[in-house]
């Protein structure tokens, strides 16, 4: 990914492909591979998107936004969680669903897109939930048409 633009920053930093290589790493402070916090059953969202079972939230590290109010600081800041390949993303998706969780919550994702795209290739059996800041570049959002079935701002 060469000059990066995934985000309304535009900041055009070549990130690495991973952590791991050192940086530059941008706004978003993370490379390529999505660095994923936490992956599991959630029910503290919207009752209508946990529901009984819970969302399957993944919440993604970093973020372009960088509020110092974060509720995610530790999340959103810096690299807390782990780094994952696409494959590996995937079978936390598929793992997620076997648990019986209503939809895929996605949060913070995109500054990540190409990688969650790629894992999100074959299809997904539940919704998906792009759940965002609202500060996203509009030319990215648009990558995930047929992907999102659900777009969830918190709008600052």
């Amino acid at each position: 990914m060469s000059g990066c633009q995934l985000c309304p920053r535009g900041c055009g930093v070549e990130r690495p492909l991973s952590v791991s290589d050192g940086g530059p790493f941008g706004v978003c402070g993370v490379g390529r591979l999505p660095v994923v916090a936490r992956a599991a059953p959630h029910f503290g969202e919207e009752p209508c998107i946990s529901g009984t079972r819970g969302a399957g939230t993944v919440f993604f590290s970093g973020c372009t936004l960088q509020c110092v109010y974060c509720q995610n600081h530790e999340i959103s800041t810096g690299r807390f969680g782990r780094e994952v390949t696409v494959e590996r993303l995937r079978e936390i998706f598929d793992s997620l669903i076997a648990q019986g969780v209503h939809n895929l919550d996605l949060v913070t994702p995109m500054h990540f897109t190409p990688a969650v795209l790629e894992a999100l290739e074959r299809p997904i059996s539940v919704p998906v939930i792009v759940n965002t800041g609202g500060y996203e570049n509009v030319t990215t959002l648009r990558q995930w048409k047929g992907k999102a079935d659900i777009y969830l701002p918190d709008l600052k």
